[in-house]
């Protein structure tokens, strides 16, 4: 039988003890959040539907696409896809804050849960929307403006959000 004493460990042991808490935060990290983007993953983000379609308070749904996404990729490069990702999830989370959740659909797309009333929430998206248009990015000496559509929808058109996120995206769709 081998015991051994935790308390007693020699400062190698509690090294690895550290280096395998390390890791292990960085894969719970990783089964959550996108690592480039910051923002929660697609795979995460069913859990947070129940929650909402549970709760008995307002909430919308929007999802949003960057424009030209693809031109921006061949012209300048990934890196300043990126980049341009990067930023965009920024000021998408930082405009959020704790009235929702953000999620990285896919690809250039971002999924918005907003708690709130309809109105309120249109607003603060095209507050979002007009913030992203007017951005500044540079990428090397290259001055880059990016814009993106959003395709809206609010808790009393669907029963469930895979209902409300597919009419959401019809909307983006159209409004492309």
């Amino acid at each position: 039988a081998c015991a051994m004493n935790i308390g007693g460990m020699d400062a190698e042991g509690k090294d690895m003890m550290n280096d395998l808490s390390s890791k292990n935060d960085e894969l719970n990290f990783l089964a959550v959040y996108d690592p480039l983007t910051k923002l929660r993953n697609r795979h995460h983000i069913t859990d947070v539907f129940s929650d909402y379609e549970k709760g008995t308070k307002p909430f919308c749904v929007i999802l949003g696409d960057i424009d030209d996404f693809k031109r921006i990729n061949d012209t300048y490069s990934h890196d300043c896809g990126d980049k341009v990702l990067v930023t965009i999830s920024e000021i998408i989370r930082k405009n959020i804050g704790d009235k929702g959740v953000v999620c990285r659909w896919g690809g250039e797309e971002i999924l918005i849960i907003l708690s709130g009333k309809s109105e309120e929430c249109l607003e603060l998206t095209e507050r979002i929307r007009l913030e992203i248009q007017n951005q500044q990015m540079s990428f090397g000496i290259k001055q880059i403006n990016v814009t993106m559509t959003f395709g809206f929808t609010d808790y009393s058109e669907a029963m469930n959000i895979e209902k409300l996120v597919s009419i959401a995206d019809k909307r983006l769709y159209e409004g492309k």
